[in-house]
């Protein structure tokens, strides 16, 4: 028998659903470890029923969502390969993936669920502020939204605010608050905590002073014992015997003064990192429900209740980064895919394709293995190259000129696929060329010639250099052609002629000179 508290400890809680990336850009996924989570009595699919029990049971809490689980989820309702399999759209996994989807659905919309969504790729947002890709940034912010908002009709917190894997410097901070976040979730050990009197335990709330003034933002930040205890062998060898050991841990901090004089609370976060298995989140959301002594609210509503005191500073930036090499990787790749927008102007669907798997080559399990990260930014490559390659013309061109004015007709081959729009430019020292040397060009399924008018300046052969640009500007390809001249120059011409009359008159004179003198 539990006897009612006068009044129970303000509890806010995380769940962080965040599983890694687990598919390629070929849509296959490697393993069957996705199948295997979601799958019933899987990790995730604990993870999904335990925040529908508690969606049931009008029970608050905090939700931090990544865009990759829930585009993981659509990738397999549609049909997936993994490994040499091939798994349809409905059946097998494909089933428990839409499932879990309709399941989240309902639950992220409860009226006590605060749910704060990661930006898309679950990138380290140090990592893409110190390469100077702030720009993608916003990118994978608005994406991210509108990811999980068209997926779950859920209007996602902007201002409760989690980085993904607690990565965070000054200028992380600063960007976050610049986004609309008053509030932030950290681990337990991101600031220093002071101690509390009679050895109590640390106040879940802290605050970060911000450069130039205005209001702090407000830290919540989990009990240190209760978080030690969900990382411990325990939860692996007995879940639910370590579910039941982090609720006496909590209750042991309601313990320390059951009936305050002021607010108390704690803070707990359920963060992937964890790697808590699927029989620990029923356990503990069923024991969370029902604990008597923990009154269930939102991160706000933490804050307001024990508001911060003294400013904090993080205890360890993040000092991760992606090496320059692969942050230019990411900068060309970008912009290809805006020449592609412009050479195909009325097809945005495979430029979308394939801004979305650019943004998965910036994603946080990428920062201390680049070498993985980089099949995505060869993938983009490959089929913008693909598209590109449609534009080059015809190999093995071969041109005479036979007079002085003649006109060069470039072979552009046809091909499959949508129209696409370029300029094409020749460049030569020994041509002219009267009409210009840029046209535009419309490339389709049939072969077509570009017809240049050109001026040869000289007999021989000439070097032809062909640009082929997209609309914005950007060089597609490049190649030289070589056309040979029979044509004399005007003026050379002449020059010759008069070299001959010249020896002719010569001869003459000698051979009159001659004649004389017998």
């Amino acid at each position: 028998f539990v006897r009612t508290p006068l009044q129970p400890l303000s509890f806010a809680w995380t769940i962080e659903l965040a599983p890694p990336i687990t598919f390629g850009p070929d849509d296959s996924f490697a393993d069957d470890r996705i199948e295997l989570a979601i799958a019933p009595g899987g990790r995730i699919a604990e993870q999904v029923a335990s925040l529908r029990l508690l969606a049931e049971a009008h029970v608050a809490v905090n939700v931090v969502l990544s865009p990759v689980l829930v585009d993981t989820l659509q990738r397999m309702a549609k049909g997936y390969h993994v490994g040499g399999r091939q798994v349809t759209a409905g059946h097998g996994g494909a089933v428990a993936a839409q499932e879990i989807l309709d399941s989240l659905r309902v639950s992220v919309n409860a009226p006590r669920s605060q749910v704060s969504v990661y930006p898309f790729a679950a990138p380290e947002l140090p990592s893409l502020l110190r390469g100077g890709l702030g720009r993608d940034l916003d990118l994978q912010i608005d994406r991210g939204r509108d990811l999980v908002g068209s997926a779950l009709g859920l209007v996602a917190s902007s201002t409760v605010a989690r980085a993904p894997a607690d990565q965070l410097d000054d200028n992380a901070i600063q960007r976050l608050a610049a986004d609309g976040a008053t509030t932030l979730l950290l681990d337990s050990d991101a600031v220093d905590r002071p101690a509390q009197p009679r050895d109590f335990t640390p106040l879940p709330t802290a605050a970060f002073e911000l450069p130039g003034g205005g209001d702090p933002l407000s830290l919540v930040l989990p009990d240190p014992e209760t978080q030690a205890l969900l990382g411990s062998d325990l939860v692996r060898s007995d879940p639910v015997l370590a579910s039941q050991q982090a609720l006496g841990s909590l209750a042991a901090v309601w313990q320390e003064s059951p009936v305050p004089s002021a607010a108390r609370g704690v803070a707990l976060s359920l963060t992937e990192d964890l790697g808590l298995p699927g029989a620990f989140w029923g356990a503990f959301a069923r024991r969370v429900a029902g604990a008597p002594f923990l009154e269930p609210v939102s991160a706000q509503e933490l804050v307001s209740r024990i508001p911060p005191t003294d400013p904090s500073e993080l205890l360890a930036p993040s000092e991760g980064f992606f090496p320059s090499d692969y942050v230019n990787a990411i900068h060309l790749e970008r912009r290809r895919i805006d020449a592609l927008r412009s050479v195909l102007p009325g097809e945005t669907g495979l430029a979308d394709e394939l801004s979305r798997d650019l943004l998965y080559a910036e994603a946080g399990e990428y920062v201390g293995d680049p070498e993985a990260g980089r099949r995505w930014t060869d993938a983009v490559h490959a089929q913008t190259e693909e598209v590109f390659a449609r534009a080059a013309p015809a190999p093995g061109q071969a041109f005479t000129l036979a007079s002085g004015d003649a006109t060069i007709p470039l072979l552009i081959p046809g091909s499959e696929g949508p129209a696409m729009t370029v300029q094409i430019e020749l460049q030569s020292a020994q041509l002219r060329f009267p009409d210009g040397a840029v046209q535009q060009a419309t490339i389709g399924t049939e072969s077509r010639p570009l017809v240049f008018r050109v001026q040869a300046t000289g007999a021989g052969q000439i070097p032809v250099r062909v640009l082929v640009r997209a609309p914005n500007g950007r060089v597609l390809s490049e190649s030289t052609l070589v056309v040979r001249s029979t044509a004399f120059n005007r003026v050379a011409l002449a020059i010759t002629a008069a070299a001959a009359l010249g020896l002719l008159a010569l001869w003459v004179r000698r051979l009159v000179a001659r004649r004389r003198r017998t």
